[in-house]
């Protein structure tokens, strides 16, 4: 609890948690564990957020955190359609390039729109973002 107590915002342990149940998912092969994860770090870029983070930073956070669910969703459904023990590194790789450039557009242009029309409403602004955010993992996650 101490440990907890310390951590500035709980922003960063609603990021921490996600991270590690990301992870254990991704160990454990388990879809909904890799989503949770995924949510538990998009509520801590939420939280960072709403707690004055930079905008460019909640983007940039934003989009790791889509980043890592689809990969770690792509590498349980690459588990079990090839098995565990094969080698798929290159695979994920190229994979995992290809959403970091579709990634890095789409947040590039959202940023950018966001610093030129912003007009004062960061708040507004932010939430829009995270709601975007949120609605690309749903779609993604039905596709």
């Amino acid at each position: 609890m101490a440990a907890i107590s310390a951590l500035p915002t709980a922003g960063r342990f609603a990021g921490l948690a996600g991270l590690v149940v990301l992870a254990v998912g991704c160990w454990r092969g388990r879809h909904w564990a890799v989503s949770a994860g995924a949510a538990g770090l998009l509520a801590g870029v939420f939280v960072a957020g709403l707690d004055g983070a930079p905008v460019v930073a909640v983007v940039v956070g934003v989009g790791a955190t889509v980043l890592a669910w689809d990969a770690g969703g792509t590498a349980i459904d690459l588990g079990a359609q090839l098995g565990r023990e094969a080698p798929t590194a290159r695979l994920e790789a190229v994979h995992a390039a290809g959403s970091l450039v579709v990634a890095a557009a789409a947040g590039g242009l959202g940023a950018a729109v966001y610093l030129v029309a912003g007009g004062g409403r960061p708040m507004a602004g932010l939430a829009l973002l995270l709601v975007a955010g949120v609605a690309l993992v749903v779609a993604l996650d039905r596709a």
